[in-house]
């Protein structure tokens, strides 16, 4: 992390006029992949299912998208055109990243995975980095400044995350409502200690499935309440249509003074006001 953190700000040092948001973004994600990996939620994630599920929520959309917001990928010269090559653009596309971030999250609970994770080191590192890459793929489509191919509009972006909020939700659903992990360990067979306080192995599954359907979806809906703000936000104001009367208001001014009147407000339109005047004095000479 200290290493990413050095070559982060190396490469904003090099940027002028780079945003102190990104970068407070990016160290946050970065912090919060410290907190998830290095503190007790990762100790107690090898013992209690639902600990272990937390580590997954903060690897998988909290601190990708912290890492998205902060777009690392806008300061590398040159990665552009990579990023553009027909290949690396169809993996980097929000289809396969919708695939991936799916077979991420239901590949590891419905599978066993994650009891094997428990007490396997290297299935646990491995299952911690896909979920930050299946997680940073996804939001960067969303959050991220991307200098590749994929450009996405407000409502595409609202579009994927709908497409994808689904996922937790049945995952977390499943496993709230079978009490166990297919295939998965039996949670005494872990091998490690587990604390007084514990929940009994079944509770542990349901509360397990309860963090992920509430607390994914949750943060997922979060996620589309930001993105459809800031959309709305940048949206420009809806154009009125002008009533009958404004309407043949314009086309006598039209006919009399021969302008059309392009602003939106007759009255407020400097052109089209001197052309009244112009045709004002004309009738004024005529009659005089």
């Amino acid at each position: 992390m200290l290493i990413a953190a050095a070559a982060y700000l190396l490469g904003v040092a090099r940027t002028p006029g780079w945003p102190a948001a990104r970068t407070a973004a990016f160290l946050g994600g970065l912090l919060t992949i410290v907190v998830a990996t290095c503190s007790g939620i990762e100790a107690y994630g090898h013992v209690l299912e639902w600990m272990h599920m937390i580590e997954h929520l903060m690897l998988i959309m909290v601190a990708p998208v912290l890492l998205a917001l902060g777009s690392p990928l806008a300061l590398l010269p040159g990665l552009k055109p990579v990023l553009e090559r027909p290949v690396v653009a169809w993996l980097t596309s929000p289809a396969a990243a919708a695939v991936y971030y799916t077979v991420a999250v239901v590949g590891v609970h419905l599978t066993g995975i994650m009891d094997r994770a428990m007490v396997d080191p290297a299935v646990h590192t491995t299952e911690e980095l896909v979920y930050l890459g299946a997680g940073y793929l996804l939001f960067q489509l969303c959050f991220g400044s991307w200098p590749g191919k994929w450009q996405l509009t407000g409502a595409g972006r609202m579009s994927l995350l709908a497409l994808i909020t689904p996922v937790d939700t049945v995952v977390g659903v499943v496993l709230l409502q079978t009490g166990t992990v297919e295939g998965g360990l039996a949670a005494e067979d872990h091998g490690h200690p587990r604390p007084d306080w514990a929940l009994s192995a079944a509770a542990d599954t349901a509360a397990a499935g309860t963090t992920m359907w509430i607390g994914g979806t949750g943060i997922m809906a979060l996620l589309m309440l930001c993105v459809g703000l800031v959309w709305l936000h940048g949206r420009p104001a809806a154009q009125v249509a002008p009533s009958w009367t404004e309407q043949v208001r314009r086309s006598v001014h039209a006919e009399r003074t021969g302008s059309t009147g392009a602003g939106a407000d007759l009255d407020d339109d400097e052109a089209a006001l001197e052309a009244y005047n112009r045709w004002l004095a004309k009738m004024h000479e005529r009659d005089g």
